[in-house]
């Protein structure tokens, strides 16, 4: 394209792993890489060339924990990722709605979120609430009858305080000692 034959040129032989590491921190200075391929760029360095967190902060001069968030993003529905992308949502809200498990209700909050235009701050108070509600909800389960009767047999021999919680298949039961 320069009409040229010759150019003038620094050949190096340079590990596949290296190579990589210096074209992710040539595109994410040259590029504007939105945190959801940041995140695809710093897992691809560690599945494909074992690269650890601390030493790709160190090459792309962030914080070991700016990795870990950028890369935990990941873990949102496929749906909540493309938001973040498109930046009807920020990293912010994404790193939120991290704390629901279940992925249906992360798109129906991240929905709510761009239809209210919902602030950050306003998105955690939403899921605090809604963990609240369901701890509550879990700790209302009453005790079985026989299950009480167990417990308070067990605090006036041993003269403490015993809570006997059940599961499906297993349960637990807690002496307090001072």
């Amino acid at each position: 394209m320069a009409k040229k034959q010759e150019i003038p040129a620094i050949i190096k032989n340079i590990p596949i792993k290296e190579v990589m590491e210096i074209a992710l921190v040539e595109n994410l200075q040259r590029e504007n890489l939105n945190i959801i391929e940041e995140g695809k760029a710093y897992k691809n360095l560690i599945e494909e060339y074992h690269s650890t967190q601390e030493e790709i902060a160190e090459l792309v001069g962030k914080s070991r924990p700016y990795i870990t968030n950028t890369m935990r993003l990941l873990n949102l529905s496929e749906e909540v990722k493309k938001y973040i992308e498109l930046n009807k949502i920020s990293p912010g809200h994404g790193k939120a709605l991290l704390r629901v498990s279940n992925k249906e209700k992360q798109i129906g909050l991240a929905h709510k979120i761009i239809k209210e235009n919902l602030s950050v701050r306003k998105t955690e108070e939403i899921i605090k609430g809604m963990l609240e509600e369901k701890k509550i909800k879990n700790k209302s389960k009453e005790k079985d009858i026989f299950i009480k009767d167990i417990e308070e047999r067990l605090m006036n021999t041993l003269g403490t305080k015993v809570n006997i919680s059940t599961g499906n298949k297993k349960g637990k039961i807690e002496i307090e000692y001072y």
